[in-house]
């Protein structure tokens, strides 16, 4: 998501489902986002288990909101939250709300403040549930966070555990990502190119949690780059301070090398006959077209039809009804000496010459045999041209 350091925010915190050793990290975050005019965090202040925010509210400026559990196993800050933020919503004093919890009772809020034109963004721990992630329009996870507690806070809450400030990745690259990167790369398309910044906006708005560090990774470009299956190419702008990164998908080359499996050629085509034709067939194909019929295999006698041989190929003819051969484009090209001469020959014989689109370097025509199918036949006008 792009930065917007004018965007005022107003930072909630929900004190029973966040723990307090993230808050600097938290901060930092939410300053790439815009400025936190409201920072405040609710919670029953007279439970110890609250007791470690204390010395961090002053020296991060948040304000403490005092609310008694009334009744127990019933989380009223909760609702004290909710009713603020509504507050601050309807004071129009913010364009975007913080929202740190892991508690999926924030789902609603959530939605009421986006349909109200605010923008949400959401934190909490790796439990949160997914409707209150889906209904922010970006989810980060304490625990990407880069946090690093002073040796002095350390000292004075002995119940802060140090922070490594290594993260390491809390999640896999999987096939759902990579086709979440890249389908954002197709829908980001221009001209081939995607610029990363928009690539970024689209994956964010499909997916509210995906951060480039869930992957161990500081930036969505370095995670890109690691990427086998996209390129990525810097871009200067019209702002010499500036570059423009862009990506788009890798196509898929082709080896070509020879292989054990690989194709070599064509070893024979095969067209149908109407059943009970093969002697029409014979006469067509080896009395008119002078093609020499050869032997079938015996275990393919029982089919009918009849082969026949092409140069160095075969072409087999089977028989087959129900099929309406004159409907379809398909079809044989024999590579002939003398095109004048054979169709002359077939228009003798009573065969309909069809006509057929120019290709410059030949000399062509089609026609349909006897049974539907549809037949060329082509001759190179410079025998360097290759066969179409």
């Amino acid at each position: 998501m792009s930065e917007n350091n004018e965007l005022r925010l107003a930072v909630l915190i929900d004190a029973d489902n966040v723990p307090y050793k993230n808050i600097k990290g938290v901060l930092e975050e939410i300053a790439k986002y815009g400025t936190p005019t409201i920072k405040r965090i609710y919670a029953d202040w007279t439970k110890p288990t609250v007791s470690g925010w204390k010395s961090l509210l002053l020296k991060n400026a948040i304000t403490p909101i005092q609310q008694y559990s009334y009744t127990a196993g019933k989380n009223s800050t909760d609702s004290a939250m909710i009713i603020d933020a509504m507050d601050i919503l309807y004071s129009q004093k913010v364009e975007g709300f913080c929202l740190l919890s892991s508690d999926s009772d924030f789902t609603r809020l959530a939605t009421r403040l986006r349909e109200a034109g605010m923008t949400v963004f959401g934190f909490g721990e790796r439990k949160t549930p997914h409707p209150f992630i889906a209904a922010c329009d970006k989810f980060t996870y304490f625990e990407i966070l880069h946090v690093s507690a002073s040796q002095e806070e350390q000292n004075n809450q002995p119940n802060l555990q140090p922070i490594l400030k290594k993260k390491e990745p809390t999640d896999k690259l999987n096939k759902d990502i990579i086709n979440l990167i890249s389908t954002s790369i197709d829908d980001a398309d221009e001209n081939g190119w995607a610029s990363l910044s928009k690539v970024g906006n689209i994956i964010i708005k499909k997916k509210p949690d995906f951060d480039s560090r869930n992957y161990g990774y500081q930036k969505l470009t370095l995670l890109i780059k690691s990427m086998k299956q996209f390129d990525i190419q810097e871009r200067e702008t019209g702002n010499s301070k500036k570059t423009l990164i862009c990506t788009k998908k890798k196509k898929t080359e082709i080896k070509w090398k020879r292989r054990i499996g690989m194709i070599i050629g064509f070893h024979h085509a095969q067209i149908t006959i109407p059943k009970g034709k093969e002697a029409e067939a014979r006469d067509f194909y080896c009395g008119l077209l002078q093609l020499t019929e050869i032997a079938k295999p015996v275990s393919l006698l029982g089919r009918g039809g009849l082969w026949v041989q092409v140069g160095n190929q075969q072409l087999h003819i089977g028989t087959e009804d129900g099929v309406d051969r004159l409907r379809t484009k398909a079809h044989l090209a024999y590579e002939v000496t003398d095109v004048k001469a054979i169709q002359k020959l077939l228009i003798e014989n009573g065969i309909e010459i069809l006509e057929s689109v120019p290709i410059p370097g030949y000399e062509r025509f089609e026609f349909r045999d006897p049974f539907g199918n549809r037949v060329e036949c082509i001759k190179p006008l410079h025998r360097e041209l290759e066969p179409l």
